[in-house]
């Protein structure tokens, strides 16, 4: 497990950016003000933070996720979109969306994937689109109440699996077929791509996108059984990826940064807690981030 961790006297000048931004609703659609803040936040102060940002980015190329702990955790949007906006672009897209930052918790009788108790697949997220967000942040405001290995986050690095299989049947099986990849967008609209599991780019560098329920919505729009090549490639990709999955348990303040075209990440099985005042359970922010800037930070 790769862990970062932030010091106190970097927790302060974090602290202290954060002071000087906006309040921004978790569910905000527009954070026009605080980009415009974080444009006239004090040089001495962007000098002091452009490590902290720079040295994340390195271990995320490095390792294609990173998980941070000790920043600073606040009750609106403002710590996530600061991390989003340092990396890159932060995805916007409100026709896929329903507001910037996402905040998932399990609940009982939950429609989407990420509010339900069951275990979450690893996945790409967006997996649907022609060019997914370049990475996924994963915040943790809540932990679950069992604690790991409930509610925990996983990992399936790419180039880990091209390590393990490299030169095999298998491997060339999920680099070799092509499958569909779709999506509802809340408008009721659809999306469609067609796609490998996994490829090989000209750098030699490995790029994988996969989600179950994209690959099985993709054949229900198609209007035929997934081939048999289909239903081999999607059965041996996942006994791959589970091989060299890696366990990220989170405590509050967490955040987690995957790498969302370089791995795959999931969520463990969720408990939850009854009390008179009703049910508690693991709370999670997300954030996109389109494309990450050349230089990190500002």
């Amino acid at each position: 497990m790769t862990v970062l961790i932030l010091e106190p006297d970097v927790q302060d000048d974090l602290r202290h950016a954060l002071s000087l931004l906006p309040e921004t609703r978790v569910d905000t659609k527009d954070d026009a003000d605080l980009k415009r803040a974080l444009n006239t936040l004090p040089t001495a102060l962007l000098t002091q933070l452009n490590p902290v940002f720079e040295s994340t980015m390195q271990v995320l190329r490095d390792n294609a996720y990173v998980q941070l702990r000790g920043f600073p955790l606040g009750a609106d949007a403002r710590s996530i979109l600061l991390i989003g906006h340092a990396l890159g672009t932060v995805f916007s897209d409100l026709s896929h969306q329903f507001a910037l930052v996402n905040e998932a918790m399990p609940s009982l009788n939950a429609r989407l994937q990420g509010n339900q108790t069951e275990p979450l697949f690893l996945h790409t997220d967006f997996a649907m689109l022609n060019q997914p967000p370049a990475c996924t942040i994963i915040q943790c405001v809540e932990p679950d109440p069992l604690g790991a290995p409930f509610g925990e986050n996983g990992v399936a690095v790419a180039r880990h699996i091209i390590s393990q299989y490299y030169g095999t049947e298998r491997l060339a099986l999920v680099l070799n077929t092509l499958l569909p990849f779709a999506g509802k967008k809340p408008d009721g609209s659809n999306v469609l791509t067609m796609r490998p599991i996994m490829e090989i780019l000209p750098d030699g560098e490995p790029r994988v996108c996969f989600h179950p329920s994209r690959i099985h919505y993709g054949f229900r729009m198609r209007n035929e059984k997934p081939l048999p090549l289909e239903t081999e490639a999607l059965i041996v990709f996942q006994e791959m990826a589970q091989r060299v999955r890696l366990g990220l348990p989170q405590t509050s303040g967490d955040i987690l940064i995957v790498n969302n075209h370089a791995a795959l990440h999931d969520r463990a099985l969720c408990s939850l807690s009854l009390s008179k005042n009703g049910l508690r359970a693991r709370i999670s922010r997300i954030l996109f981030v389109q494309d990450f800037k050349e230089n990190v930070g500002w």
